[in-house]
């Protein structure tokens, strides 16, 4: 996929100071370009152009945004992107009506005393986005090296992130998410079980996640040693 632009988003050093404001606006009159995270700009649509701290050039469209605390959401309900590694269209937020992939999951986690874990909701959107079973079944800091284990060809575990991956924590903070979108430092992440409990409720897990923008850093501070089970270039 063509890509014209830098890594999108900001690399702030504190959760709280995540801000996308444009400081220029354009109309492209030429073939559809892509955005940091594989939006694709039709021609005619309005874009924003901006610069990073390096002065690095970067498109942000009207549809995505940040909210507090790094919080990334979408003006349209409608909105996908492009899952580089995964190679895979997916809707920016879970699709909660997709119902092989949640509420008919084939996955132990898919039981009212797991609803709203991580583990619950990394495997369900792995399986929203790339279709099969991710074939983990232990706890969070456990997912990314079952993964790698159960499909030794199609990824492999390290330090830094590829769009598509899983991410888990070390045994100390014993957590599970999904990296949507990385440059190899920025990266949009989901991860569930933000109250820090198993929900019941099936509504109430379904609400029990959000979409952020991190750095390496933040997650390493966030969750201890973070390893990555990344997707192997061209296999999807």
């Amino acid at each position: 996929m063509k890509k014209i632009a830098q890594a999108g988003g900001v690399a702030a050093a504190a959760l709280s100071t995540f801000t996308a404001v444009p400081c220029l606006a354009e109309v492209n009159e030429g073939e559809p370009i892509y955005d940091s995270y594989g939006q694709v700009a039709y021609t005619g649509q309005e874009y924003y152009q901006s610069w990073d701290m390096y002065g690095n050039s970067y498109f942000i469209f009207p549809e995505l945004d940040y909210g507090d605390a790094g919080l990334v959401y979408s003006q349209w309900e409608n909105y996908d992107m492009y899952v580089e590694g995964a190679n895979a269209y997916t809707s920016l937020q879970p699709d909660f009506e997709n119902v092989y992939a949640w509420s008919y999951a084939p996955t132990g986690y898919n039981t009212p005393e797991l609803w709203g874990q991580c583990t619950w909701f990394a495997w369900c959107r792995f399986y929203e986005i790339y279709g099969f079973d991710p074939g983990f079944t232990g706890d969070g800091w456990q997912c990314a090296y079952e993964l790698v284990n159960c499909y030794p060809d199609l990824f492999y575990l390290d330090s830094t992130p590829v769009s598509g991956a899983v991410f888990s924590s070390s045994v100390n903070t014993n957590h599970v998410g999904i990296v949507l979108w990385s440059d190899g430092y920025n990266m949009i992440i989901q991860e569930g079980n933000i109250d820090g409990d198993s929900n019941g409720d099936w509504n109430e897990a379904t609400e029990d996640y959000w979409t952020r923008e991190v750095t390496v850093d933040q997650m390493n501070a966030l969750y201890d040693d973070v390893v990555y089970a990344n997707p192997v270039e061209g296999m999807f």
